[in-house]
Parts: C-alpha cells; sequence; structure tokens
C-alpha cells in the first residue's frame, strides 16, 4: 500500500499558498492556486525519489521569496525555475550529508543561481559536479563557487 503524506495538508493548500506568496517581493511572481498544486506534485514525488520526509513548506517558501528578488528571474521564467530549483534542492539533499543544514544548501544554490545567471542547465552541472568532487574530497559548503 502506498503512503501519501501529502494528503494530511491538503486542507491547508490555500494557507499555503497564502503564507508562500506573503514572502514574495515583486507582485508580479504571485503563485496561483494551480501552481502551488504542481509545486506540491512536484515535491512529493522529489521526496519519493529521493527517500525524504518532510512535513512543512519551508523550502519552497524560501526558494519562492528569494527567487523572486533576482535580477535573472522574468514573470516568464519565475514558476519553471522554482519547480527546476526545488527539485535540484531534493537531488542535493539526498546525496550530501545531514550535518549541512537545508539553510546552507539553500544559500549555495542562490549564490550558483546568480553566479550562472539563472542558467539551470549550468547550475544543475554545478553541482552534479560539486557532488562528485564533494564524495572524493569531503569539502565544503562554504568554499567559494569557482568559474
Amino acid at each position: 500500500m502506498k503512503y501519501d503524506f501529502s494528503l494530511l495538508f491538503n486542507g491547508e493548500m490555500e494557507q499555503d499558498l497564502k503564507q508562500i506568496n506573503q514572502g514574495i517581493k515583486r507582485n508580479e511572481m504571485i503563485l496561483t492556486t494551480q501552481q502551488l498544486k504542481v509545486i506540491l506534485a512536484s515535491r512529493g514525488k522529489a521526496l519519493q525519489d529521493s527517500h525524504l520526509l518532510e512535513l512543512a513548506l519551508e523550502t519552497q517558501k524560501y526558494l519562492a521569496a528569494h527567487l523572486s528578488e533576482s535580477a535573472f528571474v522574468t514573470p516568464n521564467n519565475y514558476f519553471s525555475d522554482l519547480l527546476d530549483l526545488q527539485e535540484l534542492f531534493y537531488f542535493i539533499r539526498s546525496d550530501t550529508a545531514f550535518s549541512w543544514s537545508d539553510q546552507d544548501i539553500l544559500d549555495k544554490m542562490l549564490t550558483v543561481f546568480e553566479k550562472y545567471e539563472g542558467s539551470i542547465p549550468h547550475i544543475q552541472g554545478y553541482f552534479e559536479e560539486w557532488l562528485v568532487a564533494e564524495k572524493l574530497t569531503g569539502g565544503s559548503l562554504n568554499e567559494p563557487v569557482d568559474e
């Protein structure tokens, strides 16, 4: 039998949407209920694929708020970038030590997002290489972004 923990929170979707949208700085980036449904479905799949459990939407709130502040994000790419970064976060989270906080990973992701001017393929490539190097050398999230 398949269990879906997200079903526990379905009644709170409007409240979740309100909380996420309150953190967004630019009004043209406000998310719709339909977009939140897609975000939550994508989150559920990413959590299942990475064998992680997360009961709050702090990751989504943080990404939505900080991504809306980037000069490399427009109303046309905001939602897709948000989805891509959410998926990347869970990929990184599942492949790094839990001694690093979610906040450290999110901050590193947003720094790399700015460094690569919002180019999702370059950001994904950076973190794929970083994860390999991290496993080989035991590096740190606090190392500067190179290139």
